[in-house]
């Protein structure tokens, strides 16, 4: 068993994914940490426990884990960045590429 930390915004089919390379893994995750529920918010910092071999997974689920570790991948479903509001006008975009 690992212990994984959680990140702001990740829910527990963030960590499933990355984890155990599929939604299956929810069910995992719930297992083996007994005060999460399927509709919990998690929050950041929290400590889950994962399990490191799953006979259960198939190696495509295997596979698509592995790439995300390898690759560092961290899904975030929950996670949105602060919406900036204003009046822009075109000239505060001269300096973009596309724009222009």
């Amino acid at each position: 068993m690992k212990i994984v930390e959680v990140r702001q915004g990740q829910t527990l089919a963030d960590i499933a994914i990355k984890e155990y390379g599929c939604y299956e893994g929810i069910g995992f995750l719930l297992q083996d940490n007994s005060s999460l529920s399927v509709d919990v918010d998690l929050v950041p910092g929290t400590l889950i426990n994962v399990q490191e071999t799953v006979p259960e997974l198939t190696t495509n689920n295997i596979t698509v884990a592995n790439v995300f570790k390898t690759q560092q991948i961290n899904p975030n479903s929950g996670y949105y960045p602060e919406i900036i509001e204003g009046d822009f006008l075109e000239e505060d975009f001269k300096s973009i590429d596309y724009l222009v």
